[in-house]
């Protein structure tokens, strides 16, 4: 699934909020509704170069004393003959979200081989 259509399918029927609010560093932020099982969670999205980008992060608890965020399937490769892409990075960098991005796709390029 793309990210549009992961975020509609598959998280929006659980948030609370379709809205979002302002979940700083140029993401929205949703959060999830009691006992759905993402209510651990915050999802953050935001758009860059590469288009919708999804941050499922673990919320801060005393249980989870660094938590982390899960960036989403991101498709890769030509149509129909696609990967998917998914990392995990520290809550704490969700404000460089951008440069943690932009270093995974760069990492990405360089095992790429050209047609």
């Amino acid at each position: 699934l793309s990210a549009r259509q992961r975020m509609d399918r598959i998280y929006l029927p659980y948030i609370t909020d379709p809205a979002g609010t302002n979940g700083g560093f140029g993401l929205t932020q949703y959060s999830f509704a009691a006992g759905s099982g993402y209510d651990a969670n915050d999802l953050f999205a935001g758009t860059d170069s590469r288009g919708l980008e999804l941050f499922l992060c673990e919320k801060p608890a005393a249980d989870i004393p660094s938590p982390n965020c899960l960036a989403l399937d991101r498709p890769l490769g030509p149509e129909g003959n696609q990967a998917a892409l998914s990392w995990r990075f520290k809550r704490a960098y969700l404000a460089r979200w951008r440069e943690v991005t932009n270093g995974v796709y760069g990492l990405i390029a360089r095992f790429e081989t050209p047609d």
